[in-house]
Formats: C-alpha cells, sequence, structure tokens
C-alpha cells in the first residue's frame, strides 16, 4: 500500500458469514486485505464461525434473534405477496428491503471509513438504514455479487439490455410487484445520489450490466473478481479422492451441485434433458458414468428413471477439504446455471484440476477461457451440454491438466485483488457526496 494513502478501516456488510457465495467471498477479503495490512472487519446478522474479525450486530438474547426472525419473515411476507403464495420456492428470487437494523449503533460501523456492502437482504439492511448512513456521510461501496444494488427488487432479471430492465420483475409478475419495484427504484435512486457509492462487479459481465443501470449515473464502476480459496482447493490425488469418498475407481464422474439445486435458476430442467441426451449415447451406456450431485436437493428429482444415468447424491458439503476432494475426484464439473455472476463453483473446480461444462451466460466465459479448463454451451442448448459430456466421458480414463491450478491462481491473484479495491476504496473516500447532487 503507498505510504501516501491514509489507512482505512474497512467494515464488510452481509447477512451471514457462511450462508451463500457473497458471504464467503467477503469473508475471504477480509482474511486477504488483514494478510495485507488493511484493517478489515466483517460485520453479519447470523454469526457462526468463530472468525476473529467477523462480528454479529445481534446481541446475545432472544429478543434480538425474534426481532431478526420478525424481519426475514416479514420481508418473505412481502416477497410472497409479489410472487404469489404458490411460488414460494421463488421467495428470495426478490427483496423488499423495509426492515432492517440500525447498524451504525455497532461501534464498528460508527467508526468504519469505508461501509463495504455484499448481500445485506432477508432483514438486516433496510431502506431506512440507508438514509441514516447517508445522513452519516459514512463512504459506502458496494459488491455486485447479483444485480440486487442497481436494480429495483430483484436479484436476476435475465433481461439485462433492455432499457428500464433495472424495474422488471420477471419472477413476480403481479400489480403488487410493480408498486413494490417501482417504490425501491425511486428511493434507491434518491440514496445513491445522497451516498455517491462505487460500486464493483465480481465480473466484467456483472460491471457491464451495472454501468447499464440507471441507478449508477454518475458512480464510479468497477470489476474486481473474488477472492478464491487457494488454501483449501488444490491438486489432490484422483484415486485418492475417490476412495475418501467411497466413489467407483473405474468410472467417469459427472459432478453437480450448487447450494440449493431446487432454485429454478439453477437449471435442473436444462440438467435432466441433458442427462437424458447423453443417456441415449451407446459410447456413454458402455463407458457407465455417474452423476454425483451435492448441495440442498429434492430427492424425488434426483433418480436414474428420470435423469438416464445413475445417481448418487452426497447431501451440502460445508467442509472446504472435503469439497475439494469431491472435484479432485470429479472428471468434470457440471453447471446448467441459467443465469450466473461469477460461480465459485467453477473457479474451485479449476483450483483442482477439474474441468467445467457450462452455458456462456453472464461472467462465466472468463472463466472457461480455454479448451483445457472446459467447454462453454449455446445458452440453453441441452443437446450441445449432452454432446460435451459425451465426448469428456467417451475420452475416461484421461489425462487432467495439471496447469488448471497455476492459470486460476495467476487469475486471481489475492495481492492485486487487494490492491485493487484498495484503489476503489481511496477513491470513494476523497470523494464528495455532493459530486453526484450537482450532476442531476
Amino acid at each position: 500500500m503507498s505510504t501516501k494513502q491514509k489507512p482505512l478501516r474497512i467494515v464488510h456488510l452481509c447477512t451471514s458469514d457462511t450462508g451463500g457465495g457473497a458471504a464467503i467471498a467477503a469473508r475471504r477479503l477480509v482474511h486477504a486485505q488483514r494478510a495485507c495490512g488493511i484493517e478489515s472487519y466483517m460485520v453479519v446478522l447470523h454469526q457462526e464461525t468463530n472468525d476473529p474479525y467477523t462480528y454479529s450486530i445481534l446481541k446475545r438474547n432472544k429478543l434480538s434473534s425474534f426481532r431478526a426472525l420478525l424481519y426475514k419473515m416479514s420481508e418473505a411476507a412481502l416477497s410472497a405477496i409479489s410472487c404469489g403464495v404458490l411460488r414460494g420456492h421463488r421467495l428470495f428470487a426478490l427483496s423488499i428491503p423495509f426492515f432492517g437494523f440500525d447498524i451504525l449503533r455497532n461501534p464498528l460501523c460508527r467508526q468504519a471509513d469505508i461501509l463495504h456492502f455484499h448481500y445485506t437482504n432477508q432483514g438486516f439492511i433496510s431502506l431506512h438504514t440507508l438514509r441514516k448512513i447517508a445522513k452519516a456521510h459514512k463512504k459506502v461501496v458496494f459488491t455486485l455479487h447479483d444485480i440486487w444494488h442497481v436494480a429495483a427488487i430483484c436479484h436476476y432479471t435475465r433481461d439485462t439490455h433492455s432499457k428500464g430492465f433495472e424495474l422488471s420483475t420477471p419472477y413476480a409478475r403481479g400489480f403488487p410487484a410493480k408498486i413494490f419495484a417501482k417504490y425501491v427504484w425511486k428511493a434507491k435512486r434518491t440514496l445513491y445520489k445522497e451516498l455517491c457509492p462505487s460500486f464493483v462487479g465480481c465480473s466484467q459481465w456483472i460491471a457491464g450490466v451495472a454501468q447499464r443501470s440507471q441507478l449508477t449515473r454518475g458512480c464510479s464502476v468497477s470489476a474486481i473478481p473474488n477472492i478464491p480459496d487457494t488454501a483449501h482447493f488444490q491438486p489432490i490425488d484422483k484415486e485418492k479422492a475417490r476412495r475418501e469418498w467411497g466413489l467407483p475407481l473405474d468410472r467417469p464422474l459427472i459432478l453437480y451441485g450448487a447450494a440449493n439445486t431446487n432454485d429454478d435458476r439453477k437449471g435442473y430442467k436444462e440438467m435432466k434433458e441433458s442427462m437424458n441426451y447423453l443417456s441415449k449415447d451407446e459410447v456413454v451406456h458402455e463407458k457407465n458414468p455417474l452423476l454425483v450431485v451435492f448441495g440442498k436437493y429434492n430427492p424425488a428429482l434426483f433418480t436414474q428413471e428420470l435423469l438416464g444415468i445413475e445417481v448418487r447424491c452426497l447431501g451440502f458439503v460445508k467442509d472446504p477439504e472435503k469439497m475439494a476432494q469431491l472435484y479432485a475426484a470429479s472428471d468434470l464439473f457440471l453447471t446448467t446455471a441459467l443465469e450466473e455472476n461469477l460461480p465459485n463453483t467453477i473457479i474451485e473446480a479449476q483450483l483442482c484440476n477439474c474441468p467445467s461444462i457450462a452455458f456462456a451466460i453472464g461472467g462465466i466465459p472468463e472463466i472457461i477461457t480455454s479448451e483445457s479448463e472446459g467447454y462453454l454451451a449455446t445458452p440453453y442448448d441441452t443437446k450441445e451440454v449432452a454432446k460435451a459430456l459425451a465426448l469428456y466421458v467417451s475420452k475416461f480414463p484421461s489425462v487432467t491438466d495439471t496447469t488448471l491450478f497455476e492459470k486460476a491462481c495467476q487469475r486471481y491473484d489475492h495481492n492485486r485483488i487487494v490492491e485493487s479495491y484498495n484503489m476503489v476504496y481511496q477513491d470513494t473516500y476523497s470523494k464528495e457526496s455532493s459530486t453526484i447532487i450537482s450532476q442531476n
């Protein structure tokens, strides 16, 4: 860090310290920043780890916990009104930020030079909280793990190119959703003018989306990738990894999974179609591949009868060392996600020298850039996915490209990412809040 720059105290804000990719990415960034001498902390609503730099705003009593639960349920109720009660699995596809805590009562947040927002929904930070932050003249950075910070109420909207895409609500087409979206959009527009925040996309793709949003007019927008966990996700001997998990040594393994495979965005329907096409290939039948599934799933949907090939479901894998073994044990990682930013899963697979097959959507083409790293299929073309899978399966047992780990480490160099964020912080800290107001 340059000696001419003011040392800044950074406080990262996230609803949880473990739940979801945003929480994991934020905590990794905190540790990387501290390793580089930056005073960095993480303040969350729900704390599950004993991380020495992570703190919960909740007081250790039942009333505080009840209040957090009440806020989450209240936000979910608004989403249910918007989505319709029969579409409960989509409740968190959108967030209506009417409920939240006053984080400025927390001493770390009060003393912070930069408040760095990640995923702060589900009853953590509300529009009212943001108004208080603006009145306190705090400096703010938003990292875009999805598009919510630069849209109205939706975390993804599919169409991010049409004018006014920020107001679209593809997962909630009812009248209440349109009312909520318009209100939140106007409130965000007013608050962003006062806050003068900086926006950081985890991928070039989402940074481009942010630049097209009317909410970021006059604001700084840049792209900085997440920091991967290179301590746990490393090359491991394939045979040893398979023995650890009790997986067969003589069959090609296709790994599929996500934190919640029941989420429509994760593309179960497209995965099922791809597997059915794959199962009709005679060469594939001879190789007898095994589909290995991790994450939250519905057992009724992952059967050989439905997918056409044998399936083994392992459930949610919390231990990063066990997850690294799973990547290393596999011949390839498959994701049929319909909307993605810069998925940790593909990067983690690469760190374990495991190639991936995915649709060429979102920030994924920024990760899979060569044939050795995997295959990019035309968006939503399940026959093409099946052909790519068949090619990998037919080559079993093939020699794994052992350079994927090194390539990923170079692409996501920790020190370079920390320095890039530090430049954003310094620029944000030096800006006057009146800058954007004077432009409009």
